[in-house]
């Protein structure tokens, strides 16, 4: 099975398109108005890579300055892409193999701009069976533009034809000054509660992960810790971040190093870097 992978990478990598500073009760709007970032010494930069291990994420813009092809390598070797379309209503999102192979697509709704539910299908084929998994979701926003709430609902098909399997999941977003303080996601009978700690001392350019990135805006401080709980509270993963800055402002890199609280388990460490394209 695979899921979108433009947003599992943006999970993976912690992707950042960048929003820019919104006033209170501004409604968050569609992904890709706020990327242009302002540094203290007056350039507009944008972010042009991401580098991960051999992995190398590239962005290209149109002439609003929206995100609207990423392009995933390892090394130099194109794996997939992504495009991303616009119109007032909605945001599509299609996802291709490197031979232009569609496989997935997922199409945002949006009332005034904002962004309100959203809908995706993809296929995929296993041991001759073919999968096709048919998903709705639904967002809900606070007055400061913070996404609150998100519920979905899937069905998944398969041919040959067996008894169609249904899931349905949410995930609930607390907020604290400005930031994401928790993060609670259940799936069935199963949940996951995420909390994270900042560093109130520096400034963020980091935008959302995952596909909060489209949905939410950007937290006000850099992420300093996060807690991942899950298996009832059985299993607990650590990771603790630290960041580069340059001259103007902009994070160039991002150290992670997570623990896991499974005995025997080893820390990992992940770099992530960042470039941008400046004027």
């Amino acid at each position: 099975m695979k899921k979108l992978k433009f947003l599992a990478v943006l999970f993976l990598a912690l992707s950042i398109g960048l929003y820019g500073c919104k006033k209170k009760n501004d409604n968050p709007e569609i992904i890709g108005n706020d990327n242009v970032i302002k540094t203290p010494s007056g350039k507009s930069c944008l972010l042009s890579k991401i580098k991960y291990g051999s992995g190398n994420d590239v962005f290209e813009y149109d002439s609003q300055n929206r995100p609207i092809k990423i392009s995933y390598y390892n090394g130099t070797t194109l794996e997939y892409y992504v495009t991303v379309t616009y119109s007032s209503s909605q945001v599509v999102v299609k996802e291709y193999e490197a031979n232009g192979q569609l496989d997935a697509t997922q199409t945002f709704t949006a009332s005034n701009g904002v962004i309100t539910g959203s809908s995706s299908t993809e296929s995929w084929t296993s041991n001759g069976i073919t999968y096709t998994e048919a998903v709705q979701q639904t967002y809900e926003h606070n007055a400061d533009g913070f996404l609150t709430k998100a519920t979905y609902n899937g069905t998944t098909t398969t041919n040959p034809a067996s008894t169609p399997q249904n899931f349905t999941g949410s995930t609930i977003y607390t907020y604290l000054n400005g930031n994401l303080v928790s993060k609670t996601e259940t799936y069935g009978n199963e949940s996951r509660t995420t909390t994270y700690e900042y560093y109130t001392d520096k400034t963020n350019t980091l935008a959302p992960e995952d596909e909060e990135l489209l949905l939410t805006k950007a937290n006000k401080n850099p992420v300093k810790k996060r807690i991942e709980t899950y298996n009832a509270g059985n299993s607990t993963e650590t990771s603790n971040y630290t960041y580069t800055y340059d001259s103007d402002g902009l994070i160039t890199k991002r150290t992670e190093v997570e623990t896991f609280s499974q005995p025997g388990s080893i820390p990992n460490t992940n770099e992530n870097t960042f470039e941008y394209s400046c004027k």
